[in-house]
């Protein structure tokens, strides 16, 4: 569709009064289908992109999603880690802590 005549939502016409005809948006997702964005994709031209076009900006969002939960575990595991080691240190008397860690 031709967002200068066939859109009837306000975000459109904001995006029609910059001269973009085309506006393709995809959601992020991360895990079980939770929403984390949007990637969003924007074209002068009138249906300026093709089926293949569009299946390959979906890969693309899919992959952030995948990359994003990825990061999210990542940084889970390390804070989780990180309590364990102060859990661990609060129980073994310094003495010993410094002598496993210089060895």
């Amino acid at each position: 569709p031709d967002l200068a005549v066939d859109s009837p939502y306000w975000d459109h016409t904001v995006i029609r009064d910059m001269g973009l005809r085309t506006c393709l948006v995809v959601p992020i997702l991360v895990g079980n289908g939770k929403f984390a964005g949007t990637l969003n994709m924007a074209m002068k031209e009138v249906d300026a992109l093709s089926r293949l076009d569009i299946v390959l900006i979906k890969d693309i969002a899919t992959s952030l999603g995948i990359h994003l939960r990825s990061k999210r575990l990542q940084k889970v595991e390390a804070e989780s880690h990180q309590m364990a080691k102060e859990f661990l240190h609060s129980l073994i008397p310094p003495s010993i802590i410094s002598k496993i860690e210089h060895n």
